[in-house]
């Protein structure tokens, strides 16, 4: 399965806006690939909120952000099991809110949230702080994103993927759990984010393309669905968007011109 061709058309067009507006070709290749392992995630507490806050940092680091001025904060929101409990259930779906970003009234503090649901999953809470670390790189963006003002949220996980985080966001775009508590049985399912599995997965292949990185080693990475999507994704790429990548690997920082006025 691939995306629309207007979907991948924009996703090329904003990776290209991404090079332009923060570092050109030299960012992109001198960007890792983060993977779940210890390499990348050396978390030791076993407290969730001071495990989430050393994720936190190393997330902030990895997106080459570690200088930028922002504090995570957490907050609880209900999962559905709790919502529905003791009552008759079959199936529910729900995107949900998994985090925030905000800057602190009257002070230019900007404070990222994490809800607290998300801790005990390090997938689910790595691709939500890249998610909201993705807004806070865009918010200094110059120019607008492709697409406008109604395409910020998903050029916002495109930006997560540009700064390496491409595994995660694909691999938690979509969950689903089966539920059996006495009167409540059933399933849940929830989406994260604002782009699918299928277009997480050619963002990510664009970028693993882009940097020739070799697809078979970033599959092992992936649960079911994005493995077989993003080998889909490069098959495409290879056979008829490899113009496409050439001219994102030639694209330097555009530098924002002074205003004559």
């Amino acid at each position: 399965m691939l995306p629309r061709d207007e979907m991948i058309h924009w996703l090329f067009d904003v990776f290209a806006w991404l090079l332009e507006s923060f570092g050109g070709s030299s960012r992109l290749q001198g960007t890792r690939l983060a993977l779940p392992t210890h390499e990348f995630f050396p978390v030791s507490s076993r407290d969730p909120r001071e495990r989430a806050q050393q994720v936190f940092d190393l997330v902030k680091e990895h997106a080459g952000m570690s200088r930028w001025p922002c504090r995570l904060e957490f907050w609880r929101e209900p999962s559905i099991a709790e919502i529905l409990d003791g009552m008759p259930h079959d199936g529910t779906e729900s995107k949900g809110t998994a985090g925030s970003i905000f800057a602190r009234e009257g002070t230019k503090e900007i404070v990222i949230t994490c809800n607290e649901n998300n801790l005990e999953s390090p997938m689910d809470l790595v691709a939500t702080l890249a998610h909201e670390f993705g807004h806070y790189l865009l918010f200094t963006a110059t120019t607008p994103v492709p697409g406008g003002d109604e395409m910020h949220e998903p050029a916002t996980d495109v930006s997560a993927v540009f700064m390496g985080f491409g595994v995660f966001l694909a691999n938690s775009a979509f969950s689903f759990q089966q539920l059996d508590r006495g009167a409540l049985q059933g399933w849940s399912a929830r989406r994260r984010g604002y782009l699918g599995e299928v277009e997480l997965s050619y963002a990510l292949a664009i970028f693993a393309c882009a940097k020739a990185l070799p697809i078979k080693e970033i599959r092992i990475r992936l649960d079911t669905n994005p493995r077989s999507y993003i080998k889909k994704a490069a098959k495409d790429i290879e056979k008829r968007r490899r113009a496409d990548i050439t001219r994102l690997q030639r694209i330097d920082e555009k530098v924002p011109q002074a205003r004559s006025d």
